[in-house]
């Protein structure tokens, strides 16, 4: 979900082909007041649909974030996770610190929805409830809660879990990267960090390595 961005904006789209229906039925149409009146209703409503669906899947990709009002994070990103595990919560000692790299977060996103996966080479992790909205700084802000499934050879030491993360989206020399916190029901937490993308987006971790290859 896309917040705090669907106001006035979609507002003007529905004006705006409402206008242009009126416009082309009042050069061409012969009809009665009646009739005119059903057709612009019927016309109008077939225009909006299409001008909504379209925009929101593919036009706004191609708008600057100015006019849109969201950055487009469409792709496969790359970086790295950072880990604080505490293997046993009664025991302070038994924590389990280190990093995994590279990290693959695939973003599928519309001008009204957003969808995360991350891929690592143990694990893959699914969204199921994903947003993008500002903070009280002015600054994007990617939240979303997860599914962590892990290889089924790795499970005895790793079990499915869910999570949650909070990226933030910076922009430095005309590009974007992420980089925030995440936690998870297992007692453990730690940080991620993007600085690496393409538009491209890969189904599972193989194919996000060979996104990267084929750009070398």
């Amino acid at each position: 979900m896309v917040t705090g961005i669907y106001n006035n904006k979609g507002k003007y789209l529905t004006y705006l082909t409402v206008g242009i229906a009126c416009l082309l039925f009042c050069c061409v149409s012969t009809d009665t007041p009646v009739e005119f009146i059903k057709k612009i209703i019927s016309y109008t409503v077939t225009i909006t649909s299409a001008s909504v669906y379209f925009f929101n899947r593919w036009i706004w990709k191609w708008m600057p974030e100015v006019w849109t009002g969201i950055p487009n994070l469409n792709g496969t990103w790359k970086g790295k996770l950072e880990y604080r595990w505490a293997i046993n919560p009664d025991k302070s000692n038994e924590i389990k610190e280190g990093s995994v790299e590279p990290v693959f977060l695939v973003i599928k996103q519309t001008f009204l929805s957003i969808k995360i996966l991350i891929f690592t080479g143990e694990s893959r992790s699914l969204s199921s409830n994903a947003s993008i909205s500002l903070d009280e700084t002015g600054a994007w802000k990617l939240s979303y809660l997860y599914d962590n499934t892990p290889d089924l050879a790795i499970r005895e030491r790793s079990q499915r879990h869910r999570g949650a993360a909070e990226l933030m989206v910076n922009k430095g020399n005309y590009k974007y990267h992420l980089q925030g916190d995440y936690w998870t029901d297992r007692w453990s937490q730690g940080k991620m960090k993007f600085f690496e993308y393409k538009h491209r987006h890969a189904i599972d971790y193989y194919s996000s390595l060979e996104i990267y290859k084929e750009s070398q």
